[in-house]
């Protein structure tokens, strides 16, 4: 059984998780009305410029080179 003190804990952690998939989905959605926007295309882009193509994983400074 958990105490307390951890049922709170938790409670807090999937609450920040639901915030913030809230506001993830707002910007996905903003994003998808712009029309000069390319899903793919920018999929694209970002896995040619991941340092390590074998990693399969975005480096923040990987994300800052895409953006300039």
């Amino acid at each position: 059984m958990l105490s307390e003190a951890t049922k709170y804990k938790l409670y807090v952690y999937l609450k920040a998780v639901a915030e913030n998939e809230v506001m993830i989905e707002e910007q996905r959605q903003e994003l998808g009305k712009q029309e000069e926007f390319e899903p793919y295309a920018a999929f694209k882009r970002l896995l040619s410029s991941a340092e390590d193509p074998k990693a399969n994983v975005l480096s923040p400074k990987d994300i800052c080179k895409f953006l300039r």
